[in-house]
Formats: C-alpha cells, sequence, structure tokens
C-alpha cells in the first residue's frame, strides 16, 4: 500500500524536500525568496503535482480499464478454444491457444486483481487441458503433421521464455507462472518426439479403449512398458494409403485356419495366422459375426467426404522388415483387403499405424511364435 502511494503521489512527498534543498542554495548564491515567493512559488508547485498526480491517476484509470477489456477478450478466447481443441483435437487451435497466452501475460501488468487472476486460471486450465490431450491420448499423434508438432513446440518454448520475464518482475504471482513454466516445457519435450508415441497415452488409449478401440490379443502391457522404458521397444506412427500398404507389407491378422481350412484359435498347435493378402479366399470359413462386421466396416470407409478419403487407425507389431501383424483393426483391415464384385479393388482409405516394435519374445505377445522362427530365418 505504501509503495502505491509513493509511486502515484510522490511529487507532493517531493516539493518539501526539493524546497530544502534550494532554500540554502539561493540563500548562498545571494538571491533567498521572500516569504511571498516562496508562498506563491510552493502553491504554484502544488498546483501542477496535483494536476500531473490526478493526469497521471485518470490515465493509470483509463490504461487499466483497456488492459481488463482486452485481458478479457483474450480469457474468453482462450476458454472457447478450449472447448473446440476438445471437440475437435486440431493442432492449429491448440497453436493458437499458446499465441493468446502469450499474448495476454504483457497486459497483467497493467489490469487489476481480478482480471489477471481470471486470465491466469484460464491459462492454467489450458496449459492443464493442453498436457492432458498429448499425455493421454493417440488421439493428436494420429492427425497432427510434424510441421504441426514443431509449431507447437516453438510457441510453448516461446511462451516458457515470456513466464520467465514475468517471473522476475512479479513475486505476488510467482508460484502460478513456476508452475506454468514447468509444465509447458513437459509439452514442448513432449512434442519434439516426433513421430514416436509415448508409452502413457498409448496404453490409455488401448488397453483399456479408454480413447480408441481396445487390443484384445494378450499383448503383456507391463513387459512392453518395461521395454520401452529401457529404449529396447518403441512406438512410431507410420502413414499409408491403403492399397500400397498391403501391397508394400505381409500383413498378418490374429486369426488362424488350420491345414485343412478351418477357422481355429493361437491354442491350436497346428493353426496358421491369416494375411489380409488372402482374405478372399479364407473370408467364407470366418465366424458369421466377423463377416457381418467386415462388411459393416467395409460400407463405412467407402463414404467420402466432402471428397477425401476416410481415415481409420490400426496398431500393428513389427515381426520383421516389411512384415507386421494387426493387434488392433483386424476388422477394418480385412475389409480394406477384402475384393468383392460390387468393389473388386483394394479399399482406398488412408491409413494411420501405430507400430510397436519390440525385442523376439513370446511373452511379450503369444501370437508371436507363429512367426519367431520365421522372423529369424529372414533376419540370417
Amino acid at each position: 500500500m505504501i509503495r502505491v502511494l509513493l509511486r502515484q503521489y510522490w511529487p507532493l512527498f517531493a516539493l518539501p524536500i526539493l524546497a530544502v534543498g534550494i532554500h540554502p542554495l539561493l540563500t548562498y548564491l545571494g538571491q533567498p525568496w521572500s516569504p511571498s515567493e516562496w508562498a506563491s512559488n510552493i502553491v504554484f508547485a502544488y498546483a501542477i503535482a496535483v494536476a500531473s498526480v490526478l493526469l497521471t491517476r485518470r490515465q493509470s484509470r483509463v490504461q487499466e480499464s483497456i488492459a481488463d477489456t482486452e485481458l478479457f477478450g483474450k480469457y474468453a478466447a482462450i476458454n472457447g478454444a478450449l472447448d473446440r481443441l476438445t471437440k475437435t483435437c486440431s493442432a492449429s487451435i491448440a497453436q493458437q491457444i499458446l499465441i493468446d497466452s502469450r499474448a495476454g501475460l504483457h497486459l497483467l501488468p497493467y489490469a487489476d486483481s481480478n482480471s489477471r487472476r481470471e486470465y491466469l486460471e484460464a491459462l492454467d486450465d489450458a496449459t492443464e487441458s493442453l498436457q492432458d490431450l498429448i499425455n493421454g491420448s493417440t488421439r493428436p499423434y494420429a492427425s497432427w503433421s510434424s510441421e504441426q508438432w514443431a509449431n507447437l513446440s516453438k510457441q510453448a518454448e516461446s511462451l516458457i521464455a515470456t513466464l520467465q520475464v514475468r517471473l522476475r518482475r512479479s513475486e505476488k504471482e510467482l508460484p502460478t507462472f513456476a508452475q506454468l513454466s514447468t509444465r509447458l516445457a513437459s509439452i514442448a519435450h513432449t512434442v519434439q518426439i516426433g513421430n514416436t508415441v509415448p508409452f502413457d497415452p498409448f496404453e490409455r488409449s488401448y488397453r483399456h479403449g479408454d480413447v480408441s478401440g481396445r487390443i484384445r490379443p494378450l499383448l503383456n502391457w507391463d513387459l512392453l512398458r518395461e521395454y520401452t522404458s529401457r529404449g529396447e521397444a518403441s512406438i512410431r506412427i507410420y502413414r499409408h494409403w491403403s492399397p500400397r500398404w498391403l501391397e508394400s507389407y505381409v500383413v498378418f491378422s490374429v486369426w488362424y485356419i488350420t491345414h485343412n481350412g478351418e477357422f481355429t484359435n493361437y491354442n491350436n498347435p497346428k493353426s496358421k495366422p491369416i494375411s489380409f493378402q488372402e482374405i478372399d479366399e479364407v473370408f467364407d470359413v470366418l465366424p458369421d459375426e466377423y463377416k457381418t462386421t467386415i462388411e459393416s466396416m467395409s460400407h463405412r470407409l467407402q463414404i467420402r467426404s466432402e471428397g477425401t478419403l476416410p481415415m481409420t487407425e490400426i496398431v500393428t507389431m513389427e515381426i520383421s522388415e516389411n512384415r507386421v501383424v494387426v493387434l488392433d483393426g483386424n476388422h477394418r483391415a480385412a475389409a480394406i483387403g477384402r475384393r468383392r464384385a460390387t468393389w473388386p479393388i483394394l479399399l482406398p482409405v488412408n491409413l494411420v499405424e501405430y507400430r510397436i516394435s519390440a525385442p523376439d519374445d513370446i511373452d511379450l505377445l503369444p501370437d508371436l511364435r507363429f512367426h519367431y522362427s520365421e522372423r529369424h530365418q529372414l533376419s540370417e
């Protein structure tokens, strides 16, 4: 409070001190002021000082009002963008949130306490939501390009730099700024990973189906986490045009047939994994519910929205170079690979593939035992 008063009214406090200093100087020069001169000059000086103080306070209130209005606009823009980000998972919206956040920080010194508090709460919610989106879901990894990730990292680092400047100027808001900087540093680090998907969002999406489809084969999640943490396994994103994918890769399902061509499961020691390149030949032996789902998927993937190809996500595990087994998305892959009289070619779809690369370990996935020896033969 005293600091604020001194900042606003310092000319009034400085005048008596100035007068005490001027009197000896004038006496020394032989030109001392008379009492009437002192009175008139002091009154005039105080009048000028009061006018200056009032004008400064008026300008300060106008400046505060403008800052409050602009800060409220940033607050509303950030909250509105957060709603759109949740619905659309758009990289451009995520970048705009960080840009608006940085622009609002420059207004904080001029705004009142309520406006600052509301804005900082919005900024805290925004960074927390963005961090949760990146660390809690595979959605942004599926839809954001490398350039968009790079731009997001750049905006996060710029916001951190602006926060660091504010940290040195505001002791009262120090804890909030420190928390925001830590969270933004985490975001900037995560988005620099590139096409590698961190284990945690992948697990949240596909272990229990919280975000995407659940991986139903017996994947050993704890062992995969261990391999990933040691850098011995990775989950990378690949984007394909479906016909090219099925022509360039040997893609296996987790469905099996016997040597007699009967549908079976992986527990049968004589079973053979079905590849999607042969899905037409074995389609009739698949269970009826599988065939119904595949046909339904096929109709759905033929729908074009505004002239663009539909996109679908598939999770695979790498067996060897150009050979993968599908862990999630078997029905979709079968729908893409089917050739029917009404659709005699491979169904064109934009594929987002989450590919797990890990050591040869049957404990990681029981299905690997059907590919294990072949994988080693191909690598020799």
